[in-house]
């Protein structure tokens, strides 16, 4: 017989968090939001990516 290969919970989840952790990685280089001394996050049109 061929054993079909299981999906369990935890491979979801390890699935579905290893595309969080690369969503989270990516929207830092791609969303302008900064922190200021008071630990206030806001968002900095100045740092949009534009095309040349």
């Amino acid at each position: 017989m061929v054993s079909k290969r299981e999906i369990t919970l935890r491979k979801v989840l390890n699935i579905y968090g290893v595309f969080a952790v690369l969503a989270l990685i990516l929207s830092i280089f791609t969303t302008p939001i900064s922190i200021n001394e008071n630990m206030q996050l806001f968002y900095n049109e100045d740092l949009n990516m534009e095309a040349k």
